[in-house]
């Protein structure tokens, strides 16, 4: 991972006397992820939580026997798991 933010994810919050699970938006830079795959094809969590693949980019795709220079922009749903602490 090259990138990632936000960099803090609120995962549970409190309104009205209850706690409602938000859900973020989290886009990350991978360096020589493979190339030319759909969000369909790629599977993600952020620690304990779910994420749903949104959209899978390429920024950058090097020559075939170029060294780590392939980069990857992901935009990532973060849906907060049953065990995600209350605040």
């Amino acid at each position: 991972m090259v990138s990632y933010g936000p960099a803090v994810v609120p995962t549970v919050t409190s309104a009205g006397g209850r706690l409602l699970q938000l859900q973020s938006r989290v886009q990350l830079v991978a360096a020589n992820f493979p190339q030319g795959r759909s969000p369909s094809e790629v599977e993600a969590t952020l620690g304990a939580n779910d994420a749903t693949v949104l959209s899978v980019k390429d920024l950058v795709m090097c020559a075939p026997l170029a060294v780590d220079c392939n980069r990857t922009l992901a935009t990532l749903l973060v849906v907060p798991s049953t065990l995600s602490p209350a605040p």
